[in-house]
């Protein structure tokens, strides 16, 4: 126990910091095998699909000028900028699938922190700055991306400067995200690279729907599927509207949260816990603070006569892909469709995305 609150403190802390900074991703880390995924620059890439980005001012231009409009207004990009500051763990994810590592003008702590981060090894090398806004001014990036969350304090001082701000707004759905992915792309000149990352989400979505849709079970039935952590003495659980929602409903499980009237990610019980009696419950947190809560949902007599309880149907998982805000969470899809659905994913072998090699044009 001991030894979970110091890991909660300390990951308190860091979530602390990020939230000054931008969207709060919080991840856990485990050993995976070399990625093979397909995202790479592919033979005659379709344009038209910037077309359909909101703050693409003319998505027929493809040369220099080219102009975003955000939140933050309008921005002109003078040309493909050599140096971008991402100011959320989402959009530096982003960011290192589409463009080289050298591009990015900093890390933060929380970067190459594997609790939380699925780019511990892209920033390894990369400078780390504080939360300080000057430290971030000294970059002199030529452009910042920000998300909804980021500090607008943080963003005036960068404007201040002079320094282009783009607000890219992260979502809670891989698919949903694809926009943002692009709008980026277009941004730092990485089209072809961006459409490869839209592309391989798109496929990587569709192949485990086929198979759960194609499922040789007739009715199939979907696990009432429960997503919760807890961190100290708070039990949480995701409901409607949450990242692991839509997770969940593209694994082919039901969100037993949302279905009792839970939105977002939102406080909990045991005694709420048995109330939704779901049949499997999906425990996204590093291993060893998920195992201590293992132990006490076993051990609560409330919760004895839940299916998931009673059939030892409680799984502990890399939270870094059930939580983040970017392309990664295809893989808390791809990971919770082999703990819902064996007979159907046993055989398959999902790989990480990856970040591309470095290009000679930049």
């Amino acid at each position: 126990m001991t030894m979970l609150l110091i890991f909660l403190s300390t990951t308190l802390a860091i979530l602390t910091a990020s939230c000054a900074l931008g969207d709060v991703d919080t991840e856990t880390a485990s050993p995976q095998t070399p990625s093979t995924s397909v995202n790479h620059p592919g033979a005659n890439p379709d344009y038209r699909r910037f077309a359909e980005v909101e703050g693409i001012v003319d998505p027929t231009n493809f040369s220099w000028p080219r102009t975003v409009r955000t939140s933050e207004g309008e921005i002109t990009i003078d040309a493909a900028p050599s140096k971008a500051h991402a100011l959320s763990l989402g959009h530096a994810e982003i960011m290192l699938a589409i463009a080289d590592p050298d591009r990015l003008a900093a890390s933060y702590s929380f970067y190459s922190d594997p609790t939380i981060s699925n780019i511990v090894d892209e920033v390894a090398a990369i400078a780390e700055i504080g939360s300080d806004p000057e430290e971030a001014v000294a970059l002199e990036p030529q452009l910042a991306i920000a998300s909804r969350y980021t500090d607008p304090d943080l963003i005036a001082v960068l404007k201040s400067a002079g320094i282009p701000v783009m607000r890219a707004a992260l979502e809670n759905s891989a698919r949903g995200n694809i926009p943002n992915i692009l709008l980026m792309a277009y941004a730092l000149g990485e089209e072809e690279r961006g459409i490869a990352l839209a592309n391989e989400i798109e496929q990587r979505l569709s192949k485990v729907a086929s198979i759960i849709e194609g499922a040789p079970v007739e009715p199939h039935q979907k696990p009432r599927v429960l997503m919760a952590s807890q961190y100290l003495t708070d039990v949480w659980v995701a409901g409607r509207g949450s990242t692991e929602d839509g997770i969940v409903e593209a694994a082919g499980g039901r969100n037993t949260a949302a279905e009792a009237g839970v939105q977002s990610n939102a406080q909990s019980s045991i005694e709420g816990i048995a109330a939704m009696n779901p049949d499997v419950i999906i425990i996204a947190q590093p291993q060893e603070s998920g195992a201590e809560f293992v132990k006490l949902l076993k051990s609560s007599g409330a919760l004895a006569e839940a299916p998931a309880i009673a059939n030892n149907d409680i799984h502990i998982v890399p939270a870094r892909y059930f939580t983040t805000l970017s392309h990664w969470n295809v893989r808390g899809i791809e990971t919770l469709a082999q703990v819902l659905h064996p007979e159907l994913f046993s055989d398959i072998e999902f790989k990480d995305f990856f970040s591309p090699s470095p290009s000679p044009s930049h």
